[in-house]
Order: C-alpha cells, then structure tokens, then sequence
C-alpha cells in the first residue's frame, strides 16, 4: 500500500478524484481538523504514532477484515507532525449518519467526501500486502514501442480491499477500434499536479500550497479552463521581466535555500539573525 497522506499527495489526490481546488481542500480540511475528526493536515510527513496504528487503524481492521489484515507500519520518522489521519475508528459512513441525525454539521457535503479518502488511505497503509499474479505486456505501434507489467490475478487480497483497486488485465482479445491520436509531451498542471510539482523542486510549505495557486489565479497570471491551469500574457510579461531584471530573487535556488535556513533555525543548527543577514546580502547565500 502507499502510505498515507501528507499535504501534498492529498492535494492531489483530492483535485484528481474528487475535483476540489486546492484552496477549498484545504478549508475543508481545517474544519475536520477543528471538529476533531483528523489530525493536523498542514505537514510533510507520512510518520504513523503508536496511537494511529493501534489505537485507530487496528480495532477498525480487526473487525472489518480480521486481525490477520492489520500489519502495522510507522512509513517515516521524527518531526513534530505525523501523517494526515482520522483521530478515531470513526468510518465515513457512520460520520454521514450522524450529520444527518444532527449530532454534528458541516460547511459542504464534500467534507466527508474528503474524510472518505483520508480514512481509507490510512487504513490501507495499516493493513497487509496484496499478491498477484502479473505478466509483461508490449504494445508496439508504429516504430514505437512499450513495455509493462499488467495484473493477470489476485492470489490474496490485502489492503486493496479499502483503497487501491487493483485492476486486472482484460486479455488482448478485448481491444478494439484501437486508434493513434498525438498528445503533449508534458500535460498541462493541474492544482495538484503543481503542487506535486512544487513539492519535488523543494518550493514551498504544507501551509502555502493552497495560497500560491489561490495568488496565481486570483492577480491573474494563471487562469483555470477545464481544471488545467494555463499562464497569461499577462503572467508571462511578469516572469520575464522579473527574470530579466531580478534573476537572484526569483530563483528557484534562493527560495530552497531559504526554507533550507528556516528549517536549520528551527532545529537550533543556525542562528536566525545571521539568516537574515545573510537574506539582505542575497548574493552570499545562493553561494
């Protein structure tokens, strides 16, 4: 199973499945949090505490699937945060029932939308691996050609039976009408797609992700057709200018440098004041 969320990888997954903005996933997400239904959802780290794995994950797994589903895992360490979770075995159905009973009320049906994904995500990370059957596959068309692994059959299920599908080959006699149609070598980003993005190059925070897309499109440099994100002239014309002009501020080299600083001031490895004088002397830090 893949571990369970931290902001980015729900950010995602919450623009691709379920649609939202990454500014909305993240209103929604501060209302579970303040209700107390997960745990604290602006964080890079997938670590799972004793109490997620045991107190959480294993009375739920235990008796929905049996005890020899449940397989622990802690999928990361240290940090003041831990994964985004559910605090209790509390499944999104029975929160559904007890939102229509009255005994609590949200902003948006698509908050439980939201603690659906977190809770099946987490609960998959807790449970046991699943095993199939799988075969290669080359397609080959044209001069080009690909190969793959595909899934013939499941010989014994595991997490797959909360989260994760696994989608199992059809057979090459199923195909038909298969056509050739030509697509962009790198896909326009969607809000998650950049936030994935942004969390590769080291760019930015758990807290900001939301707010750069949300600055991006609300002063018009971006603009969102169809979920993808296209820049303006008006973007571009910017971009340019400050890189033409102001290379050393928007780099992408200074912006890790600086949250590098910040965590090095936060673990007590370097002085704050000497960051700062060194972010007024921008040239001696990017060395």
């Amino acid at each position: 199973p893949r571990p369970p969320y931290s902001t980015d990888t729900l950010l995602e997954d919450a623009g691709t499945k379920l649609k939202f903005s990454a500014p909305k996933t993240m209103e929604f997400l501060q209302e579970l949090f303040e209700k107390g239904y997960i745990t604290y959802h602006r964080t890079d780290s997938t670590r799972v505490s004793e109490a997620g794995k045991y107190s959480v994950a294993k009375p739920f797994i235990t008796e929905k699937f049996g005890e020899e589903y449940f397989f622990p895992r802690t999928w990361g360490q240290g940090g003041a945060h831990e994964c985004i979770r559910p605090t209790r075995p509390l499944e999104p159905d029975e929160l559904r029932m007890m939102e229509r009973s009255g005994l609590v009320s949200f902003s948006s049906p698509g908050i439980i939308s939201l603690y659906r994904l977190i809770f099946r995500r987490f609960m998959a990370s807790q449970m046991r691996k699943a095993e199939v059957k799988k075969s290669s596959l080359v397609v080959a068309l044209n001069g080009f050609s690909r190969k793959m692994d595909v899934v013939l059959e499941v010989l014994s299920h595991g997490f797959d039976l909360i989260f994760g599908e696994i989608k199992l080959f059809p057979g090459p006699e199923k195909f038909s009408g298969l056509a050739v149609k030509l697509v962009p070598l790198k896909p326009l980003f969607t809000q998650g797609s950049l936030v994935a993005e942004m969390k590769r190059r080291g760019l930015g925070r758990p807290s900001t992700y939301a707010h750069i897309i949300q600055t991006l499109i609300s002063r018009g440099y971006v603009r969102q057709v169809r979920g993808k994100l296209l820049s303006t002239p008006m973007g571009r014309e910017v971009y340019s200018y400050l890189r033409e002009n102001y290379p050393e501020y928007v780099s992408e080299e200074l912006t890790r440098k600086l949250e590098e600083a910040m965590d090095q001031v936060e673990s007590g490895k370097t002085d704050w004041q000497e960051v700062l004088r060194a972010a007024y002397r921008i040239r001696e830090l990017l060395q």
